[in-house]
This record gives C-alpha cells, structure tokens and sequence, in this order.
C-alpha cells in the first residue's frame, strides 16, 4: 500500500466522513489487515483518534480516603 497517494485519494473522496488522516498503520500484516489481526498496531491509533475526538469525561466528585 503506498500511503501518501491512499492518504491524499481518501482525503478528497471521504472527506466529510474522516476523522483524520495522519493515523498509519504501519507494520500491519497483511498491510490491508484488520485490527483483529493486528491489534498491537491499531490499538494506539483507535485509542489516539478516542482521546482526540470523543475524550472521557473528567472530574467528578471528591473521593475522601478512610
């Protein structure tokens, strides 16, 4: 896969529907694989794309220790 022509083709084609286009997926195997099968290579960029776009709330309550 070469990236930078897939990358600058998605970006015009999809570009209401993308949520970025810097992630990389480098060292997947097959390069077209899921991330079933390589979770150690997407698990940073979906958790990356998570804290990005829908971060976790912060905060809350006081918690006192007893």
């Amino acid at each position: 896969m070469d990236y930078e022509t897939a990358r600058d083709s998605w970006s015009l084609t999809f570009k209401d529907n993308m949520a970025s286009d810097s992630q990389r997926t480098d060292g997947a195997r097959p390069a077209h694989a899921s991330p079933g099968w390589n979770p150690f290579v997407y698990r940073p960029v979906i958790e990356g794309l998570q804290d990005d776009l829908f971060p976790l709330p912060s905060g809350g309550g006081k918690k006192i220790a007893f």
